[in-house]
């Protein structure tokens, strides 16, 4: 799928989001003035996909994926999640010309390097409707929401336990069984699936992969496949450091081929809160 600049289009509807050209971005960690937005990056539907951000400290441009950063009408700047003004020193500078796979794949890996450990949870994998805030904390105190105190899912927002979760191929892989939340930061993190097949394995899955069709109440994961879903690390209750960072390595080797744009990174409910609900 081809990607073109706003900029050099005579004409461009963002609908339901909004124009971010020229804003100003910070980072949220330690709030710094990185650049300003110079241009975004489209798909052939239209749908933003890079943030073209001039970074004049660095004398340099790089490209944003739109579900690692947010914004708002009511305010003239772009925030990127997790990130310290450091950290783009290490993102590869942006081609000329046509945005080929192997720059984006290479871009991608740079942004999951620095979103990692202690900053894991500013990943756009974690990133739903409910979670607005500023907040990025270790991968630790994950536990049931039903085991903990003050955490749920908000008033008048979709409840998917017991849903039907349903894949990229078509597959119905299993229910949710339970929410996963983060006692820090007070988020639901995880929808723990209970896997189809009669092992009664459980796995894992981020919020920022979940789709929610209210209509049917089933769960959507439109960038993973049921074989992905498969081979995601057994959740046996105990959630701790080592086996999020087994998590986070088996989610970032799956291909994803043609379903690329369908991952969290490429969101843009992360950016102006717009698009499927998701938790």
């Amino acid at each position: 799928m081809a990607l073109t600049r706003v900029s050099g289009r005579e004409r461009h509807d963002f609908g339901e989001g909004y124009d971010v050209r020229g804003r100003e971005v910070r980072t949220d960690v330690d709030d710094e003035k990185v650049g300003k937005v110079d241009d975004v990056l489209v798909d052939d539907n239209g749908s933003p996909r890079y943030l073209d951000v001039d970074l004049g400290f660095l004398k340099k441009h790089v490209l944003l994926p739109v579900g690692h950063a947010r914004t708002s009408r009511d305010e003239d700047v772009v925030r990127v999640r997790g990130m310290v003004k450091e950290d783009f020193e290490t993102i590869p500078e942006a081609i000329e010309g046509e945005v080929d796979r192997r720059y984006e794949t290479r871009l991608a890996g740079a942004y999951d390097a620095r979103l990692s450990g202690d900053r894991a949870y500013g990943r756009p994998m974690y990133i739903g409707w409910s979670d607005r805030s500023r907040t990025v904390t270790p991968p630790e105190s994950v536990e049931r929401v039903d085991q903990l105190q003050n955490v749920d899912v908000a008033e008048g927002q979709p409840d998917p336990r017991g849903w039907v979760v349903v894949t990229a191929d078509g597959e119905r892989v299993g229910r949710v069984d339970h929410l996963v939340g983060d006692t820090d930061a007070m988020k639901v993190r995880y929808l723990s699936v209970d896997v189809a097949g009669g092992s009664d394995r459980k796995v894992l899955i981020p919020t920022g992969y979940v789709d929610l069709d209210t209509d049917a109440n089933e769960v959507r994961l439109n960038a993973l496949e049921s074989e992905n879903v498969r081979r995601l690390p057994e959740y046996q209750g105990r959630f701790d450091r080592e086996y999020a960072e087994r998590l986070h390595t088996e989610l970032d080797s799956f291909e994803l081929g043609p379903r690329w744009y369908e991952h969290p990174r490429y969101s843009t409910t992360g950016l102006y809160g717009v698009g499927p609900d998701r938790l």
